[in-house]
């Protein structure tokens, strides 16, 4: 196992290890929108969006497909709510995608009019009815993504790039994927903070939380935006920070208005955020100690492919992975699950920490225990957010390895394109940072 040193921001966020030893192509992503293409392919349908007909039968719930440039997922959920004059709750879609990027996917609407829809356009964002359906979209109905992505201005020659591309995807595919981790988008790479403040909202300190969330300087914000950080930090008035910050920072605002009419309520300006937006927070920490734990484990040489005693192993189908039935291995089944893992049936999993998780056994359990009590945590009920249910991280299992499908690679006049498939929650910058291996995650457009 490589022992390449990622960079000083992968290992902020968990992520200490990669797969491969082998040298990046370098480059950039994202130079952009349409360098980073995005399309969901849900259950009942086999092709993504583009080629979306027929999809479910009657309802009161309107699917439409949206193409958008530059928008995160919950921005666009509240200027939608807004343009259709619709509660927030009203939207459903099916799970988050990158900013800047070119994004084809789905959203239900409840109780809107198709007439209302049908050419809808602002900046960037395109909406299509298609018709309706019996439940509103969720991640449930979400198989994956197809991704077609354009990497410029590589460090190498072509044919060193070519070579590099397969030495890497050879073993990726030998190995049954890459590693498993929550990507940079998880946390805001421009701003990693979002993990911070849900490790605060763990331990009930909400008041840090808020300052964090408020306060935190990301590197490369923009002079305005610094300002308006420095001055909540330097005590100024909560009036003037809120004119600081410019319109587009939704979520600062929301907050100080609330904080406004209320100083010492903390809770409550949380509450004054998206609840997908409140969730996203304890999901982020939950997603640094899975890559704490997964790094932990390749560091520590335990096997990838091969189920230990007291492992976790989920099925995978064609569908994507069975969380549903999962199995904890011992010494009765170990060898029976371990054929079925060499045959690509199984997949070896690790917990998503929450208040409903069961930790591995064995060696691995022991990693699990370690991370937690470094983290301070001495009870997974810590994830349940008394005072805020809905923000609450109930945990699960995630597979150590993604498998890649539907490969493809083209390098040519110093640019490469690579199409393939992922299932849902599995991240195309993860498989990137493979064969890049960035220096400089940022600029390089992670």
């Amino acid at each position: 196992m490589t022992r390449l040193e990622p960079p000083s921001l992968d290992r902020e966020l968990g992520m200490e290890v990669y797969l491969t030893d082998i040298e990046g192509i370098g480059g950039t992503i994202k130079e952009r929108f349409d360098d980073f293409i995005v399309e969901e392919v849900l259950h009942g349908y086999g092709k993504p969006v583009p080629e979306f007909k027929s999809l479910l039968g009657g309802g009161r719930h309107l699917l439409c497909v949206v193409s958008r440039r530059g928008w995160e997922t919950q921005q666009l959920v509240i200027e939608l709510a807004k343009r259709l004059k619709v509660p927030r709750r009203c939207i459903g879609f099916a799970g988050l995608k990158d900013k800047q990027a070119h994004v084809r996917h789905f959203i239900s609407l409840e109780g809107v009019d198709p007439a209302k829809i049908e050419g809808l356009r602002f900046d960037g964002v395109e909406v299509h009815p298609k018709e309706f359906i019996d439940e509103p979209l969720s991640s449930r109905l979400l198989i994956g993504n197809k991704f077609t992505i354009t990497v410029r201005g590589p460090s190498m020659k072509p044919d060193k790039v070519h070579k590099v591309i397969e030495q890497v995807y050879e073993e990726v595919r030998r190995r049954g994927g890459f590693l498993n981790f929550y990507g940079y988008q998880r946390f805001g790479s421009v701003r990693p903070v979002t993990h911070l403040v849900g490790r605060l909202m763990v331990k009930r300190r909400f008041d840090e939380a808020l300052s964090v969330y408020l306060g935190h300087i990301g590197s490369r914000e923009s002079e305005r935006a610094r300002a308006a950080r420095l001055a909540f930090l330097r005590g100024e008035k909560l009036s003037d920070v809120y004119r600081l910050f410019p319109r587009s920072f939704i979520y600062e605002r929301m907050i100080l208005k609330r904080l406004m009419r209320s100083p010492k309520g903390y809770l409550e300006a949380f509450k004054a955020l998206p609840s997908g937006l409140r969730k996203l927070f304890i999901n982020a920490y939950q997603g640094y100690l899975f890559n704490k734990v997964l790094s932990l484990r390749v560091l520590e040489g335990l096997p990838l492919e091969r189920a230990l005693e007291g492992d976790w192993v989920l099925g995978l189908t064609p569908k994507g992975f069975d969380t549903y039935s999962p199995v904890k291995a011992d010494a009765s089944s170990l060898d029976r699950l371990n054929k079925l893992l060499a045959e690509g049936k199984l997949r070896l999993a690790l917990p998503i920490f929450g208040y409903l998780s069961k930790l591995s056994d064995g060696e691995e359990g022991v990693l699990e225990r370690k991370i937690l009590e470094e983290e301070e945590i001495s009870s997974l009920r810590a994830f349940y957010i008394g005072a805020m249910p809905e923000a609450s991280g109930s945990g699960g299992l995630r597979p150590i390895l993604a498998p890649v499908k539907s490969f493809r690679f083209e390098a040519s006049d110093g640019d490469v394109g690579f199409t393939f498939f992922l299932y849902k929650e599995c991240y195309a910058t993860m498989l990137l940072r493979e064969f890049m291996k960035p220096r400089d995650p940022v600029s390089e457009g992670f």
